[in-house]
């Protein structure tokens, strides 16, 4: 499982953000340890929605059960995409 389908798989619109309509795309850097376990998550670039911001991030430190990287620990970066019509 990737860690885009893992996001997937926790998301909730904040309810906050679709009552008002605000989307946005936040990044996300985010590193998986040797046993697939998410061991930090970091904002790369802000949403510019504080909301959408820190609903990203609970989302990435949610996520279970990743694969092992390969050759050990991995960081990765994962735009995380608000959208309303999806």
């Amino acid at each position: 499982m990737t860690v885009r389908k893992a996001i997937r798989k926790v998301v909730q619109y904040p309810l906050v953000a679709r009552r008002r309509r605000i989307e946005g795309r936040a990044t996300l850097g985010i590193k998986v340890d040797h046993n697939g376990k998410v061991a930090e998550v970091r904002l790369v670039k802000s949403s510019r929605h504080g909301i959408l911001d820190r609903t990203a991030i609970s989302w990435a430190l949610a996520i279970k059960n990743l694969p092992p990287p390969p050759g050990g620990s991995m960081d990765i970066i994962v735009p995380v995409d608000f959208n309303l019509n999806r």
